[in-house]
């Protein structure tokens, strides 16, 4: 049987560690994808967030009717308090959008917020 031979120094190299920071990566994701938002507590001031990132996908078929899916990412660090349904958001058309459902992603640094068309101002 034939050796086999030795494998360049380059494919020698250790894959990379899934757990590694990933700060400066999504900090880029939110440069380049971020949009200003307003966050409207239900108690407390306001704050502009410049580096949210909006979701919008498709929702699952109601009814036969087509819906999306609305969310906002927020850096954690934007925040002084958890989020918490209720809460709104206002964006850069001026459309307000309540607060649903609250996740925290803590492998991003970030909340993730579903949210609603609202009849808030």
């Amino acid at each position: 049987m034939p050796a086999l031979a030795k494998a360049p120094a380059r494919a020698q190299a250790r894959a990379p560690d899934p757990m590694i920071d990933l700060t400066d990566d999504l900090d880029a994701l939110r440069d380049d994808w971020g949009v200003e938002i307003t966050f409207i507590p239900k108690v407390g001031s306001s704050v502009t967030i410049s580096d949210a990132i909006r979701h919008d996908e498709p929702a699952d078929l109601m009814e036969g009717r087509s819906m999306r899916r609305i969310a906002f990412e927020l850096p954690a660090s934007s925040l002084s308090r958890d989020p918490a349904k209720e809460d709104a958001i206002r964006d850069a058309a001026g459309t307000v959008w309540l607060v649903t459902q609250v996740k925290r992603l803590d492998e991003a640094g970030a909340w993730y917020l579903d949210v609603e068309r609202s009849t808030r101002t």
